[in-house]
């Protein structure tokens, strides 16, 4: 354990007729408790608490997988086919049946590793939370900054174009005078108030 460097270890209760089996897991050990060992005692894995944690089903949803284990509890779960009797079985503290269809676990830092696409190390239990959730809260700030600044680019395009729409004049309506002749009439654009018209003339 030391030299892999692993801070959780799974522990499972052997199978007799099948020495390969490993999926009869009763739950995690959390290795610096090897720490307060007196090796002198000889005590058999067995005798040290382990970590219960809620298993789940491959079918839940990240989010709420990661709002689970953002929790105050285990930084790590089983993956279930049938995670109701995987969990009936760990509250007994009996190990995991076969028909609960053990698949694997999930960490923490997988989920992170997964959302962000990117590689979180880990040293230590709070640590591992607090990090984990940092570089979340950074990867939702900067999306939420790239959303909105897309969005102020969206808008300003879309005054210009409405601007340019406004700003451009109609072109000319065309009518027929009396004789049937075309006449163009041209929109009056004054460029100061007209104050008065002289109604004098003789046309």
């Amino acid at each position: 354990i030391y030299s892999h460097g692993y801070s959780r270890v799974p522990v499972y209760r052997r199978n007799p007729q099948d020495d390969d089996d490993t999926t009869a897991v009763t739950g995690y050990l959390i290795t610096r408790q090897l720490m307060l060992i007196d090796w002198d005692h000889k005590r058999q894995l067995g005798t040290l608490p382990l970590t219960r944690p809620k298993a789940v089903s491959p079918r839940m949803n990240l989010v709420d997988l990661l709002r689970l284990l953002q929790s105050n509890g285990p930084l790590l779960t089983f993956v279930c086919a049938r995670p109701d009797v995987a969990n009936r079985a760990l509250q007994a503290h009996q190990p995991i049946p076969v028909e609960a269809g053990l698949i694997g676990i999930i960490t923490l830092v997988d989920i992170m590793e997964s959302v962000l696409q990117d590689r979180i190390y880990d040293e230590s239990d709070v640590r591992d939370r607090h990090q984990a959730v940092a570089t979340l809260h950074r990867w939702a700030a900067s999306t939420l900054q790239s959303f909105v600044r897309r969005r102020r680019r969206l808008i300003r395009s879309g005054s210009a174009q409405r601007a340019g729409r406004v700003s451009q004049s109609p072109p000319p309506k065309r009518i027929r005078t009396v004789d049937g002749s075309p006449a163009q009439v041209a929109r009056i654009m004054p460029r100061a108030p007209i104050t008065s018209l002289s109604l004098d003339s003789d046309d």
